[in-house]
C-alpha cells in the first residue's frame, strides 16, 4: 500500500509539472504550490517507509 502511495505522489508531481507549462504565467504559482505539497507528501512517505523498514 505504501508503494502505491509513493507512486501516486510521484505521478501527481509529474502531472503538475507538465501542466505548469500550459497555464498562464500568473497561475503558475498555484501549480508550484501543488507540486511543493506533493513533494512534502512524498518526503513524509519516504520517512514512514524508513521507519517501517527499520
Amino acid at each position: 500500500m505504501l508503494n502505491l502511495a509513493v507512486r501516486l505522489e510521484k505521478d501527481s508531481i509529474l502531472f503538475f509539472k507538465s501542466l505548469s507549462g500550459m497555464v498562464k504565467p500568473e497561475k503558475r504559482k498555484i501549480i508550484e504550490d501543488l507540486i511543493a505539497q506533493e513533494e512534502l507528501h512524498l518526503s513524509k512517505l519516504a520517512q514512514l517507509r524508513r521507519e517501517i523498514e527499520g
